[in-house]
Order: structure tokens, then sequence, then C-alpha cells
């Protein structure tokens, strides 16, 4: 494209046709002030399955040489938001020169047309792009990077993973305590079967030594009471070996129940892994996402022409 020639007087306009001036943030002497097209708009994104509903600002700016065609924005390069200074409603340079104008900037209905080409230029070229992870069914927010997605998802997993643990503790806790008072109830069974047979054992012995001193060196080497207390002490015996029997049966259904236990824990620790493994950010798929705007959302707020300073210090 081929500029226009310079004037040193302001270009005047037809009325409704807009006009600003960007701002100079340098120091200059001279300026010579350069047309372009200025748009503004906003752009609504919605997919409501990724949870996204957002507005996104846009500001175009395109030089206008020797002519400006229908639809400007396709060669139009976008300012930052956050860099936008405010724009003026008058020249900070009294003396500065301006380029002159193309034809189609002096045309009100121009701006009509570039406002329906900035609509469509919008809805065909701009596009949201996020990252989703389909496991923990989130999408990144406007703007935020993948590091920094994968970052919240991966504090995100972890409270996620501290609260299905919590779940799954709460879920076997009362098997877990009722299984732990059963061992202790089991062992204090055989405690109490070794402390009874240890005392039988003594009191047989005394029996025992009693009935064959007795018999042995008694006055009446046959009395009654001499094989009396020998047959008190086979009974003594015979129960002895019955307790002995208890004691193993407790034994066997203490081991029972510390298999049992333990078979219980191998269970609560498999699906406490299968947790972690399924909330483990590093073993997640990241895809990424475009959505396209609603064209009958777009809103066009401002077209209009834009005045920008050019340094001529030479």
């Amino acid at each position: 494209q081929v500029e226009l020639a310079s004037q040193p007087a302001r270009p005047v306009l037809p009325p409704g046709i807009p006009e600003y001036f960007l701002p100079v943030h340098v120091h200059v002497t001279k300026v010579v002030y350069r047309p372009s097209l200025l748009g503004q708009s906003r752009v609504h994104f919605i997919d409501s399955r990724n949870g996204i509903d957002f507005w996104d600002p846009v500001t175009l700016i395109r030089l206008a040489a020797d002519s400006v065609p229908a639809d400007p924005w396709m060669e139009s390069d976008e300012w930052d938001e956050a860099d936008l200074p405010e724009i003026l409603a008058g020249p900070e340079f009294p003396d500065a020169e301006y380029r002159d104008l193309p034809a189609e900037v002096t045309q009100k209905k121009s701006f009509a047309t570039w406002t329906t080409a900035l609509k469509n230029h919008l809805y065909r070229d701009r596009k949201l792009s996020l990252f989703s992870c389909e496991e923990l069914k989130q999408s990144s927010s406007p703007g935020e990077s993948e590091s920094d997605f994968r970052i919240r998802l991966r504090l995100g997993a972890r409270e996620e993973r501290d609260r299905l643990i919590e779940k799954l503790r709460r879920k076997y806790a009362s098997k877990c305590s009722t299984l732990d008072d059963r061992i202790r109830r089991a062992e204090q069974k055989i405690e109490k079967e070794k402390a009874q047979k240890s005392t039988k054992m003594l009191s047989t012995a005394v029996s025992f030594g009693t009935g064959v001193l007795g018999a042995l060196f008694g006055r009446k080497l046959a009395s009654a009471t001499n094989f009396n207390r020998a047959g008190s002490v086979i009974k003594s015996a015979t129960g002895m070996a019955s307790e002995a029997g208890d004691i193993r049966a407790a034994e066997e259904q203490y081991a029972a129940l510390i298999q049992e236990r333990e078979e219980l824990n191998t269970v609560v620790e498999a699906e406490v892994q299968q947790i972690s493994d399924q909330l483990d950010t590093d073993l997640m798929k990241f895809s990424a996402l475009e959505i396209s705007p609603r064209k009958t959302d777009t809103a066009v707020d401002r077209i209009a022409l834009l005045w920008l300073p050019y340094s001529d210090d030479g």
C-alpha cells in the first residue's frame, strides 16, 4: 500500500465519524499522525460441558494507507488489552502534520460495513484455546498456560485423593475396629487359659506328691484316703489335658483373626493405591480444546478513526 501525502492541518471529517488519538509516551518534538482503523469488541465463548462462560475483549488496529478494503481486519494487529493506553479525543501536538485520509474513511457507510466485517472476522478466526483433563473433568481457565493448569490440577488431585482416602477410612473403620476388638479378646482368652493351666499344674503336682508320700509313708499303706487322693490327681490331670486343648483352640482362633486382619489391610492398601494411581497427574492425558464464539453475542463497542503518532525528528 502507498501512503498519501501529509498536510499541516488536521483533516475535517463528516459528522458522525468517531475520531481518536493515541497518546505519546516518549519525548518528541515533531509528530506526524497516520490514520488507522480502531476496532474494539467483546467475543462471547460458552461451553457448558466444560463450565466456560467467558467474554474476551479484542482490540484491533489496521493502518489506513491509500485505501481501506471492505474487510480490513484480516491484516490488522491485535493490541494487548493489558497495555492498551487510554485513547484521547484530541491531539497532543497542535503543530503535528497529518497524512491524508483514504476516501473510505470519510464515508460513514464504510463504518457500518467494517462493523459487520469485524463480527464475521472474529466469528471465523477467533478461537478460545484451552486444555482439558478428562480424568478430573476439568478445563484450564482462559489465559491459563498448560504448566499453570497442571500445577493447579496437581493441587486439586492431591486434595481429592485425601478426600477419597478419608472416605475409604470411614468405610472400613467399623470393620477394622470390630476385628481389632476380637483380636484383643482372643489374646486375653489365651492368657487366661494359660494362667488357669499353670494354676492347675501346680495344684496337681502338690496333690500327686502328697498322695505318693501318704501311700509310701503312711501308717496305713492302702487307706481309703490315699486311694481317693490318687483318684483326684487323675481327674486333675484329665482336666489339664482338656485345658491344653482349649489353649490350642484359642491360639488357632487368634491366628485366624490375625490372618483376617492382614487380608483386610491388603484390601485397603490396594484401594488406596488405586486411588493414588487414578489421581496421578503425571499419568493423566491432557487434550487441547478449541471453542468457537457465539456469533449472535459478539458485541462491537467501537469502530473509529485512530490517529497514530510517529516521530518526524529526522
